[in-house]
This record gives C-alpha cells, structure tokens and sequence, in this order.
C-alpha cells in the first residue's frame, strides 16, 4: 500500500491543479481524541544496542520467531554509519511520549548531523525511508535510501539491527513487504521499469529478480502502486492502491502470476472500487458488503487500503497533498477515527520533518516512520480523532541574505608568504579564473589530470570520457566541464581548511551561486531532503611544492 506519490504522474499534476483551486477550509473546532485501549504496557529499561542507538517502548510479544540469521547475509553497519550519542539530551519525545500527537514507539538517534559536507551523504542511515512495514512478529523493515544507495535494513522492536542487505537495482523504491523468512520489495529499476526483488533469509542466495525477467513485465505497467501479503502468506502486486490485485503464487523455481480479486486479512476480503466522475463517492467492498466512503469534491480520486486489523476494521489511505489523510472503518463500515498524515510544510517554525509511510502492526494500530529535522528516526502509533485538525498555516518564507565572494589577494606570493596562505589563495583564484570564463589561466593551475575527474566517472560515464578526449586541450577542456556539467563558482566562503601531509592542504568551500546566494546542490529526483540531503559544502585539495600551488580536485556538479 502506498500514498499517491506512488501513482501515475499525469493523475498527481490533475490533482494538484484542481486542489490548488478549492477554497481553503473553515478549521474545524479542536479534535476530540477517540478513546482507545493502551497499545503498550508500562516501559521497562531496554538493552544497550551497538547500533544503532535507539530506545523504545516495551512491545506486545512476538507471535513468531526471528530468524536466525547467517553469519554471511549481515554485513555490520560501521562506525561511520552509526555513532553512540554522546549525551541523551533531545529536543524530540523519547518512547512513552508524543510527536505531533502520536504515540512514540521507538526512537532510533544519529549522531551524524547535517553539515552539508559531500562526504557525509553515505553515512546516513533511515532518515527518510521511503518504504517501511511491520513484520508478523514486531520488528521493522526499511528501505534506506541516501544519496542514490539503495538497501534494506531490519530492525528488532528495540531497534537491534537484524538484517541489512544492498539492492542499488532500485533507484526509486515504492512498498516493502516481509514475513519472517522473506523480504520483497517493489520499485523502478536504472531503466524505470517497475520490478519486484526479493530475498529470502535464510537461504543464502541473495537477491532474485522476481520481475520483469520472470515473465511479468511492469514495463507498461504504472498501476502498480505497492505491495501487500495475503493471507495464506502469498505476495500480492496492488494496483491503484487496492483496486485489483495480482497473485504471485510460488511455482518451483518461478512464479506464477494470477489474478486476485481482493486482499484477504483475518479472513475477509478488501478491494477499493474505481473512483467517479465527481471525485466524491468511493466505496470498499468488504466480503461482500459495500462502504460507502464520503468526502468533498475531488478529495477521494486517490483511496488506498493501508491495511486490515485483526479485528476485521481498515485503514485507508484518502485524498492528496494537503488533504491526504488516515481513516480507519469498522468491518460493519463505521467511521472509527481519523488523521492528517503531517507533511514537511505543515511544520512552519521546523525544517526537514518527514513522515513516511504507514503499516498496520499485528496489534491492529497504525504505524509510521518519521525523520526528525536532527536527523533522528521516529516510529510512532498513529492516533485516529472524530474528526480532522485543522491545517496549519505555513510560515512565510524568508530570503536568505546573499553572501560574499572570496576574491583573489595577489596574482604571485608576496615573500614570506606560508604554504598555507599560498594554497589557500591558488584555490580561490583558481576558482575565480573559472567563474570568468579564463579557461587557460584556470587550466595552468590545475594539477590533478583525469585523476581528479575520477569520481565522476561512475554516475556520469559520458562526460568522463569527453573531459578525457579534451585532456590535451586545456582551455577546451575546461569550457567544456563548465558548460556540460561542472559547478564552477566563485568562492563565497572557507570553512575549514587542514594540512593533511607535508604538500597536500584540504579545504571545505562554499560556493556562491550566480544570483549571489550559496549554491546548495540538491541531487535529483528525490522527494526530499532527508533521501538525497542538501550539499553546499565541497571539498577541494590544493598541492604545494617548490613554491608553486596546483589544484588537485575539480568544482563539483551542478545539480
């Protein structure tokens, strides 16, 4: 099951449009909060975790048993990737307590902070997990994506880390599905066609292609929109967030696909009628009664199915944007509670808050992850109302002042001049010479040759390989990687700068945009911040020997 992200483009740009016309709504009087058992007991201390670093509440307890995992299929998350915390103290609820009015179950802490340093991408682990469900026995899956890595990664309830495993196949993953000895995942390959991969834990095979080379492709098949599990355990393909389904029925070897007619939980069925021509009226066929579900103008053209309780209610998953909410339904199609799923605009005074995607426990509640601004993970219970909040206001938003430039001091060292001062000022003219287009001069204090052009071999192949039919032609060389690809900018600010040997000097630059504001490089394609987080700050090396400085690394891509 998945949110309208996962739909097709053309529907999310007609929704839009049409939402952005609709008055804004009258709020609503303060909600009144549904009554509901207590999900947890009273929490008890939990185990110290290597990593990564996480505190929770006490679970119901599991129904099956984790497997055991082999020695060979957990590579271990280095030191890099998670950092004990050196002090507790947070400004988000620790477990017990609320976030945004949900429940905190689990509380996972980076201590890697945003900087906006490159190298820091790859070290970030979860925040803004794309995919997420609850396993049969109460641990949690993820799908980690961070600067264009793809993996999945299993978590006990106390957040131990049971699994973790590649899959840079899927550059754009869409659901996650998982029983205790198995793991699929649905999303779009390097060619955007939708495939399904899976791996089965304790086999030792890694991961298998399920599709498109087992005979179904999804090439032509953008419907697709998540997974989910029947209840004899078979995988089912969504499409149109519950409107029909697709079996993938184990067959020796293969897999044969079938038609399914609905979801089946706890021994009832679900599927999601097609919407009208008003947007207004849906319905959910429940074994075989209808549901009618009601909502204004436009507000149901997306309706998905979460997921099943045990006591037969349902989730759904209603409307778009500003107006995607939770709704939970009895089996007899009473409207049980809902919820607005919170967005990264409706935290005004807070940046780079994200709630991800929804899973049904096997408690029956609701679940969703959420990545904080301080780069910290939440799973929190999702808490249903009578009726919907009112949507907050967004802030205004503020320019950001312009920064200087870092202009060139000498053209030739004064005498007495250090290595340092000497690299630090061939860097900035380097840079400068750049940005006004002297291509020859800048060339002459290049030193790094194709070498420093290396890091963009694997993600941009083509232009690699025309910087390297250019390398006897300076001034060609560089105008063709500023015009193509490069980000080459005036200097606005030196972070840092270290002495890394006798020669070499490392800096941390930020640039300056040619409206006059900080480049921030943002990456591409992502939905956030928090899956492919801002750069602006890059690193250069500059070389000095016999009183001569060179540039050792080239300006970084302009994204």
């Amino acid at each position: 099951m998945k949110s309208i992200k996962t739909i097709l483009p053309l529907i999310v740009v007609f929704i839009w449009m049409v939402s952005a016309c609709v008055p804004a709504p009258v709020a609503p009087a303060p909600p009144t909060r549904v009554r509901r058992p207590p999900l947890f007991p009273e929490s008890t201390s939990v185990p110290e975790s290597v990593m990564p670093t996480a505190t929770s509440t006490t679970v119901p307890s599991p129904t099956t048993t984790v497997p055991t995992k082999p020695a060979n299929q957990l590579t271990p998350i280095s030191a890099g990737d998670w950092t004990p915390p050196e002090t507790a103290a947070t400004p988000y609820p620790q477990p017990g307590e609320t976030f945004d009015g949900h429940e905190v179950v689990l509380r996972i802490h980076n201590a890697d902070k945003l900087t906006g340093r490159e190298d820091q991408l790859t070290r970030w682990s979860l925040w803004g997990a794309p995919a997420f469900t609850v396993t049969p026995d109460g641990s949690y899956w993820f799908v980690d994506v961070t600067n264009g890595d793809t993996r999945l990664v299993h978590l006990s309830s106390t957040g131990e880390v049971l699994h973790q495993f590649p899959a840079n196949d899927v550059i754009y993953p869409m659901d996650i599905a998982a029983t205790g000895e198995r793991v699929w995942m649905l999303g779009e390959g390097k060619k955007q066609a939708r495939q399904v991969i899976s791996y089965e834990l304790n086999s030792g095979d890694g991961w298998k292609a399920l599709l498109p080379e087992k005979g179904y492709s999804v090439m032509s098949q953008p419907s697709l929109t998540g997974l989910a599990l029947a209840e004899d355990g078979v995988l089912l393909l969504e499409r149109l967030g519950g409107v029909e389904y697709v079996r993938m029925e184990p067959s020796g070897e293969e897999f044969a696909l079938l038609p399914a007619p609905a979801l089946t939980a706890f021994g009832h069925t679900y599927q999601v009628s097609k919407p009208d021509s008003s947007g207004r009226s849906r319905e959910v066929l429940v074994d075989d009664t209808a549901v009618g579900i009601e909502g204004d103008e436009n507000e149901l053209l997306w309706v998905s199915i979460i997921g099943a309780a045990p006591d037969g209610s349902f989730y759904l998953l209603v409307g778009s944007g500003d107006t995607e909410h939770v709704r939970q339904y009895s089996l007899e199609g009473e409207l049980l509670g809902m919820t607005r799923i919170p967005k990264e605009h409706h935290f005004p005074t807070r940046t780079d808050i994200f709630f991800g995607e929804q899973a049904v426990g096997t408690d029956g509640q609701l679940y969703a992850v959420v990545s904080t601004e301080d780069q910290d993970i939440l799973i929190v219970r999702i808490e249903l109302s009578e009726e919907l909040p009112p949507l907050p206001t967004p802030a205004p938003y503020v320019q950001p002042a312009p920064m200087g430039q870092l202009t060139p001091a000498w053209e030739t060292p004064p005498a007495g001049a250090s290595k340092e001062d000497i690299a630090r000022e061939t860097l900035i003219r380097f840079l400068s010479l750049l940005d006004q287009r002297e291509y020859l001069q800048a060339a002459e204090l290049y030193g790094g040759g194709m070498e420093g052009f290396e890091k963009f071999r694997a993600e941009h192949p083509e232009f690699y390989e025309q910087m390297a039919s250019l390398e006897e032609d300076p001034e060609q060389f560089w105008q063709s990687a500023c015009s193509l690809l490069l980000a080459c900018y005036l200097a606005g600010n030196i972070v840092s700068q270290e002495q890394i040997s006798e020669t070499e000097y490392e800096f941390w630059v930020e640039l300056v945009w040619e409206d006059g504001y900080r480049y921030t490089s943002n990456g591409c394609c992502a939905p956030n911040n928090a899956q492919r987080p801002p750069v602006w700050q890059f690193r250069f090396s500059v070389v000095v020997m016999d009183g001569k400085a060179l540039v050792m690394l080239p300006p970084p891509v302009l994204e």
